[in-house]
């Protein structure tokens, strides 16, 4: 009886280290994706200030602009495979609305002239907005039936 006990002890021991291990890799998943969320929406702000009044340097836009869609990319194959840990982040962030960079108006003779670009530079920016658009569609779309 005693050697029984023990038994039961130790299997119940055993399953609240595995269940406070999930919950510590399932805390640290969601705030890995909270962390994301929050990012996005800062790259999604930079890009916006940069194309209203362009400002730093073309390299710093092209980066948020790839980290932006990157970030949405992730999410939505997350979003394909199911992984709960996505629904929260991409709920949030469907319900902030349309991404800011895209609404914004911008004039692209005013960021050739203030980052000197040449025409593949031009067609980088355009190629990397196209990217964002496209992304953010099939994740809206994605999210939509969340």
């Amino acid at each position: 009886l005693i050697k029984g006990f023990k038994i039961f002890v130790l299997l119940l021991v055993y399953f609240q280290t595995m269940l406070l291990r999930s919950v510590v890799l399932f805390s640290t998943f969601t705030l890995c994706f909270g962390d994301l969320f929050d990012s996005i929406v800062e790259k999604d702000e930079q890009v916006k200030r940069v194309l209203a009044e362009p400002q730093g340097t073309d390299s710093e836009l092209f980066e948020s602009m790839r980290f932006f869609t990157e970030s949405i990319f992730r999410l939505i194959k997350e979003l394909r495979v199911g992984k709960k840990t996505a629904f929260g982040v991409s709920k949030k962030l469907y319900d902030r609305g349309y991404p800011a960079l895209l609404s914004q108006l911008f004039y692209i003779e005013k960021l050739k002239a203030y980052f000197n670009w040449v025409e593949s530079d031009i067609r980088y920016f355009y190629s990397l907005y196209s990217d964002v658009k496209k992304r953010w569609t099939t994740f809206e779309t994605l999210a939509l039936q969340l």
